[in-house]
């Protein structure tokens, strides 16, 4: 019989975390899984960890391959998944015990392609839990714009709150890209308006940690800083291209903006991505023009 959810896990170097990790898995509920790890070219004990758990549980499988990111590992990963829907860990993270029961049964009611949970970030350092979203009601939502109301996009655009029916999924042939940092913000756009009825599962949380050891390299790394702003820019050039209101679109910053003001009010605002042109009056959209048509 086919496993109910396969959950994906990229590992890179985790094995200061991966204990955790495959425990919060291994003890849910919900027992129909299949777990998938990555081994992302690790040069740490981490694959000795995961074959001493994989010895205890014949729901573990182990895919190697040369260190690519999380990227690569999510798509070869998908490849091998049998389950029902996909859902996504990151090896640092750990979810709670109900969490992957709540997401699917609420999905089997509802009938949704997508079964949304709440993130909750817990910071050791600071002592402290951050809910980076909660919901106080199940909800539902067919259209794009419901659904990215829902999830908060673009403010959250995470990716591993949330399973997804694996043959829409394939169906779509959404892939995350490779050699990006911000993976999640280019997959989700996408994968969120593609695929069918979305539901928001109270209660169903992933702690998703802070991870302090990555933020020093982190800090004013050009790469990654424009790798952010191209995933922004090339997400609401998808949105409007497609056609989709965004709630908050202006959250993403364009690269360049000329605005001017007469006598203290805002008369014209020119935002400009890097293949859209929009252009306001008094703070109403009145014309938007594509550059070119790469998206």
């Amino acid at each position: 019989m086919n496993p109910k959810i396969s959950i994906i896990i990229p590992v890179y170097n985790a094995e200061l975390y991966l204990y955790h990790c495959l425990t919060s898995i291994i003890n849910q509920s919900l027992q129909e899984l299949e777990i998938v790890c990555v081994n992302d070219g690790s040069t740490d004990n981490f694959l000795n960890i995961l074959n001493e758990f994989a010895k205890n549980d014949s729901r573990i499988k182990i895919i190697n391959q040369e260190n690519k990111g999380a990227s690569v590992a999510r798509n070869n990963a998908l490849k091998f998944a049998h389950g029902e829907f996909i859902g996504f860990v990151d090896a640092d993270d750990t979810i709670e015990k109900d969490f992957y029961e709540c997401l699917y049964n609420n999905a089997i009611k509802y009938g949704a392609e997508i079964a949304c949970g709440e993130i909750r970030r817990p910071d050791s350092k600071r002592n402290k839990d951050v809910k980076n979203l909660i919901y106080r009601k199940i909800k539902t939502a067919d259209k794009t714009e419901q659904k990215y109301k829902l999830c908060r996009i673009p403010e959250r655009c995470f990716v591993v709150n949330k399973i997804y029916k694996r043959e829409a999924l394939i169906k779509s042939g959404i892939e995350f890209p490779a050699g990006y940092t911000y993976e999640d913000i280019f997959w989700s756009h996408r994968v969120i308006h593609q695929l069918g009825k979305l539901v928001v599962v109270p209660k169903a949380v992933y702690n998703y940690y802070w991870n302090y050891s990555d933020i020093p390299k982190n800090r004013g790394n050009n790469v990654k800083c424009n790798n952010f702003a191209d995933a922004l820019a090339q997400s609401i050039e998808y949105a409007f291209k497609n056609k989709i209101r965004i709630r908050n679109y202006k959250f993403y910053t364009p690269l360049k903006r000329i605005r001017i003001n007469i006598l203290g009010i805002r008369f014209f605002d020119l935002r400009i991505w890097n293949s859209v042109k929009v252009f306001y009056v008094l703070g109403i959209e009145v014309c938007r023009i594509f550059i070119n048509n790469n998206i």
